[in-house]
């Protein structure tokens, strides 16, 4: 992905807006382009902005945060996302 935010590189994924309330419950927007098909030949993550609400789970590395959410079109993710 591009250093740059407001013009990233031709495939990224970015978790924009995060809050995540007290009881685990995070809200978030993600934001996809370019990702590789899945083996149904279906975006694995569907360019374009989806707002999504997941759980927050513990992870073993400090230094980053995993939510498990269902994307728009009903597929299970994991995210793994670096703490900025």
């Amino acid at each position: 992905m591009s250093k740059d935010r407001d013009h990233p590189a031709t495939s990224y994924v970015q978790v924009l807006n995060c809050q995540v309330s007290p009881d685990s419950t995070v809200t978030f927007t993600l934001k996809a382009r370019g990702i590789d098909y899945a083996r149904d030949n279906v975006r694995y993550l569907p360019d374009g902005e989806q707002r999504l609400t997941g759980n927050l789970v513990k992870h073993s590395d400090p230094n980053a945060i995993r939510i498990l959410t269902k994307l728009s079109n009903g597929q299970s993710v994991n995210l793994i996302v670096p703490k900025p």
